[in-house]
């Protein structure tokens, strides 16, 4: 697999009717052709009214993962021979806010539910969603990749824990809402998480005027690769996956991180709710 991949960003904005955002989707992906690698869409691709989600949205258009929104991005991905990075509400004994990964052979890598919901901002996510329980990374060519959505941001944990798992990169499909300093929160974050642990993180969210947009690609030493302006649109981004092991050679975080040391502040890691 050469080091070289393109990643494609999709800062598509999402309506009620899931089928039209579907299409959306499969549209954005023949625009682009064979040429990228991952396609990544934001966060609540099946669906919002005026940038926000409803028990309605939810009851109407969630599914399971062997439902026809699936397996329709999962032909997609075959048929154009490129990997997708995309989101669901996903039914099973209540709803998930989930991100599936299908390989350029339709294969579904990853499954990931939302482990951080959006309980803030006077949004109360998990009113409508359950909390996800696990970590996900995965195999994919040559290189491992870990999945995270939107608020995770906020919690470095998850991403440390992803990395001594042995990622190269994240994919971080968003709906990070729009706000004062919201764009300098959502660019501190991406490059702060990919610096701190030496990989590329991908952010894609969805555009104005509900949302910040800038979807963007941070590397491993916390540069901006490239980053979207707020409109909607369509960008594909080229990065060198051989800086995640110069990274990693410079600065071997696991090697120098005092894990035991840390240890007698374990209560202080488990702070009471």
């Amino acid at each position: 697999m050469p080091h070289q991949l393109k990643i494609a960003l999709l800062q598509i904005s999402t309506g009620p009717d899931k089928l039209q955002n579907l299409e959306k989707v499969n549209n954005s992906i023949d625009e682009l052709g064979t040429d990228p690698d991952i396609v990544v869409t934001p966060e609540y691709l099946m669906g919002l009214q005026n940038g926000e989600i409803s028990e309605e949205i939810l009851n109407k258009n969630a599914e399971t993962l062997d439902s026809e929104f699936v397996e329709t991005l999962r032909r997609k991905a075959k048929e154009m021979n490129l990997s997708i990075l995309f989101t669901t509400y996903r039914r099973e004994n209540g709803f998930f806010n989930s991100s599936v990964f299908v390989d350029d052979s339709g294969d579904v890598l990853g499954v990931y539910d939302k482990i951080h919901l959006f309980d803030a901002f006077d949004h109360e996510e998990s009113d409508f969603f359950n909390w996800g329980e696990n970590i996900v990374v995965f195999d994919w060519k040559d290189f491992k990749i870990g999945l995270a959505t939107c608020f995770d941001l906020r919690f470095p944990e998850i991403f440390r824990i992803i990395r001594f798992k042995g990622a190269d990169m994240v994919l971080v499909p968003s709906g990070f809402y729009a706000g004062p300093y919201k764009a300098e929160q959502w660019r501190t974050l991406i490059s702060a998480r990919a610096h701190e642990n030496n990989f590329f993180v991908v952010g894609v969210d969805q555009p104005k005027p509900y949302f910040v947009g800038e979807s963007m690609v941070a590397s491993p030493l916390g540069y901006e690769v490239d980053r979207m302006g707020k409109e909607e649109g369509v960008r594909t981004v080229e990065i060198d996956m051989q800086e995640v092991e110069k990274a990693w050679r410079n600065m071997p975080m696991e090697k120098l991180l005092r894990a035991d040391y840390y240890k007698k502040y374990e209560p202080y890691l488990h702070p009471e709710k």
